[in-house]
């Protein structure tokens, strides 16, 4: 489940990117995404304009040439140095034979303008740069090819060619890592720069594995290739589906999967290692924009033309929720490092933050298995023991019967004693009680296990619609027709507090898992939380 909180109004939002809250001055994570939206260059402040000028007055202000008008430029930080402005800040790097110059102003405080010119000329050209592990820089661009290149030295190590049209968009198999480095879901922090580096670098290593780092390139020619640049120029497979021109494509954190949005307004998923197609998520009705993996690569968020998101379940290859909320086109989604919430922006001007409140799993041997899964199958091993399953039923006969389904179909046990129907029953959270509420106005304990009559809770002067337990199985809380509410302790077998408040019935009533709050909701229209 997800809601939003609009954080501003801004100018047309083209790109979100999540980052760490509360991170020094000086950007200290492996990786760091600035993707630039050329006609938006000129929202830089006047005095960040008049230092440019004084810098490189020859390059004046950024110009936009082609009409694809967004590119973007990844800095990548490694042992300490910061590839993407050849250097130190504001020196220039010729990368041989290529004829392409470009700065970086302001890495570590504000970051400006990214200018790439030809020669002289302050003129841009539709180039964009990917930056991989291992000081290794890849340029996409409009001539169709992928240039390999390292950063050190400045050599072209190798072209990719294949795609019959522009190169719309790359990904890495380890951007993941290389994009939070040594921050991860669990928001660790590190006493000195030379821990977090230590830390990126490790998380990078394990990441990459033995095998070398892969590649995946979308095009306006409609197909996506696979590559290994460190094996071989020729592409590892071709992969086609897209009926038109791939906008994203983006690896999961974990390396298994690639998925692929596109303006035939779908969204694929395909295996990231071999490349085989997987699945195709249909749902959009305009061009899918960008895609963004959740941290544990159990969900993707794809955003559209369509002014909604979606998010995806990659287990069961389904829709698991719509996210309608945007006025206008969706240009930019992403998903925050801890997986708690979602950013997204477009057309409309407007910036959403989506709160998610999906279990997230993580883990510690591989990159992120399932361990949230594997601990809930633990504690529920662990409940149920070597017993079978037990089942109680209330109606409105008046009666109720515990069973164990597993072992037969007749009732274990037939439990009377309520002279009205029964509303609800309820286990306690140890399996020991069972807890009936029932239009007779009171609240009755039962052995969870024989079934037998332990106590009746009365106090009620209107009939019981529904009970809680306490996480611990000590209190039992109680709401009714009379417009309270009512706290049992199990040990004592009595009424341990009265909590009137509500002005008419009250239908519903949870005890959080913390023990610490109470939640209610009736008639009256109102939600209570009780606190203590």
């Amino acid at each position: 489940m997800l809601s939003f909180v609009q954080l501003s109004e801004v100018s047309e939002v083209n790109l979100v990117t999540m980052k760490h809250v509360g991170r020094p001055t000086r950007v200290s994570r492996k990786h760091v995404s600035v993707r630039l939206t050329l006609n938006r260059c000129r929202s830089r402040s006047r005095e960040a304009n008049q230092s440019l000028n004084r810098r490189r007055p020859d390059l004046g202000w950024l110009r936009r040439r082609g009409d694809l008008g967004r590119w973007w430029y990844e800095v990548v930080e490694e042992d300490g140095e910061w590839l993407g402005d050849g250097g130190e800040e504001g020196e220039e790097w010729d990368g041989e034979g290529s004829g392409w110059r470009w700065d970086f102003y302001g890495v570590g405080r504000t970051l400006g303008c990214l200018l790439v010119g030809e020669g002289e000329v302050g003129w841009v050209e539709e180039v964009r740069i990917k930056m991989g592990g291992k000081r290794t820089r890849y340029h996409f661009s409009q001539d169709c090819t992928i240039k390999v290149w390292e950063t050190s030295q400045g050599k072209l190590i190798r072209e990719l060619k294949g795609h019959g049209h522009w190169v719309n968009s790359l990904a890495l198999s380890t951007e993941y890592v290389l994009r939070t480095g040594a921050f991860d879901h669990t928001g660790k922090q590190y006493s000195s720069p030379e821990e977090m580096k230590k830390m990126a670098l490790e998380r990078y290593n394990k990441m990459k594995g033995s095998a070398p780092e892969r590649l995946v390139s979308g095009s306006d020619d409609f197909t996506m290739f696979l590559w290994e640049p460190a094996v071989s120029k020729h592409p590892k497979t071709r992969m086609t589906g897209h009926q038109q021109l791939v906008n994203h494509v983006y690896f999961s954190p974990d390396g298994q999967w690639v998925a692929s949005a596109s303006f035939d307004k779908s969204v694929k998923l395909w295996n990231g290692i071999t490349g085989k197609f997987v699945a195709a998520f249909r749902g959009h009705v305009g061009p899918v924009y960008q895609i963004s993996w959740s941290a544990d690569s159990r969900l993707l968020l794809s955003g559209s033309k369509d002014s909604t998101l979606k998010v995806w379940d990659i287990r069961t290859q389904k829709l698991k929720q719509d996210l309608p909320g945007h006025a206008d086109e969706v240009f930019a989604v992403d998903w925050s490092p801890d997986g708690e919430k979602v950013a997204s922006g477009g057309r409309d001007r407007v910036l959403k933050l989506w709160m998610v409140f999906v279990p997230f799993s993580f883990g510690t041997d591989n990159i992120y298995p399932l361990l949230g899964e594997q601990m809930a199958l633990e504690r529920y091993n662990k409940m149920k023991g070597s017993a079978p399953e037990r089942l109680v039923s209330g109606s409105d006969d008046f009666t109720m019967f515990l069973w164990e389904p597993a072992v037969s179909k007749h009732p274990k046990t037939r439990m009377t004693g309520h002279q009205q129907l029964v509303n609800h029953v309820y286990f306690s959270p140890d399996g020991q009680w069972v807890a009936s509420a029932s239009f007779d106005k009171s609240v009755k304990l039962w052995n969870g296990i024989t079934g037998k009559f332990v106590a009746a809770f009365r106090g009620h002067v209107g009939p019981v619609y529904q009970i809680s337990w306490s996480a611990d199985s000590r209190l039992l809380l109680s709401g009714s027709k009379d417009s309270t509410l009512k706290v049992w302790d199990i040990r004592t077998q009595k009424l341990k507090q009265d909590l009137p408040g509500h002005a008419d019935e009250v239908f519903a009533v949870d005890w959080s898992p913390d023990g610490e709050k109470v939640a209610s909701g009736g008639r009256d229209r109102v939600l209570k939380l009780w606190m203590g």
